[in-house]
């Protein structure tokens, strides 16, 4: 039962790292679909 819990766990931890590691990629993309645009104003 110990052991169950813990992959459990070990999992849920795993799926939240990779959906944090998501997130930020997501925000990068963003960022430099957003600076894109403002380069463009500038130039």
């Amino acid at each position: 039962m110990y052991r169950r819990k813990m992959s459990k766990d070990l999992e849920i931890a795993r799926m939240k790292k990779l959906a944090k590691e998501q997130e930020l990629r997501d925000l990068e993309k963003a960022k430099q679909i957003e600076a894109k645009p403002l380069n463009e104003i500038l130039a």
